[in-house]
C-alpha cells in the first residue's frame, strides 16, 4: 500500500521522505529535523503543477494549458514564439498567483518593471489578456479577471 502524501521518517537511511508522483523524495536528514522536512514538503507541494480546471489553478497553470492549446491549434510560429516569450516572463513575475485572483495591477507592475516601448507593452498586455479570455472560453474561469485592463493600441 502506498504511503500517504506527507513526510515520514525512514530509519534505515536516516531521512525524512515523501512520495510525489510515484517518486520518493528526500526532505531532511536526521530524525530531529521533522520541522525542516515539513517545510520542504510544503514548498514542494506548493510548486507542483495543478490542473487548469482546479479551483486553485495558478496563473502559471493557466499559461501552460493555453500554450498547449496554442501549439495544437495551428497558430503561426511567430505567434507561438511571442506567446511563449511574454507568458514566460509574466509567469516568472506573477505565476503563483491564483488565476482567479490576478488583477490588472499585476500586469501593470510587470509592464512597468520592463524597459519596453509602447508597442511591446501593448503586445505583452494583449497576450496576457488572451490567456484569461481563453480560460473563460474553456470554462476554466467564470469571468476574465483582467476585463478592466486598458490595452490601448499605440499604432492607432
Amino acid at each position: 500500500m502506498a504511503r500517504p502524501n506527507k513526510p515520514w521518517y525512514r530509519a534505515d537511511i536516516d531521512w525524512w521522505v515523501t512520495n510525489v508522483d510515484g517518486k520518493q523524495i528526500r526532505l531532511a536528514k536526521g530524525k530531529d529535523n521533522k520541522a525542516e522536512a515539513e517545510r520542504v514538503f510544503h514548498e514542494i507541494m506548493a510548486l507542483r503543477p495543478r490542473r487548469p480546471e482546479a479551483w486553485n489553478a495558478r496563473t502559471c497553470d493557466l499559461v501552460e494549458a493555453f500554450l498547449g492549446f496554442a501549439s495544437k491549434e495551428g497558430y503561426a510560429e511567430d505567434t507561438r514564439r511571442n506567446y511563449e516569450f511574454y507568458l514566460g516572463k509574466f509567469s516568472e513575475f506573477r505565476g503563483y498567483v491564483l488565476g482567479a485572483d490576478i488583477i490588472s495591477q499585476h500586469v501593470t507592475d510587470w509592464i512597468q518593471s520592463k524597459d519596453w516601448n509602447a508597442t511591446t507593452a501593448y503586445n505583452a498586455k494583449r497576450t496576457v489578456f488572451r490567456v484569461f479570455s481563453w480560460a473563460v472560453e474553456q470554462g476554466l474561469l467564470r469571468k476574465n479577471p483582467l476585463a478592466g485592463l486598458k490595452r490601448e493600441n499605440p499604432s492607432l
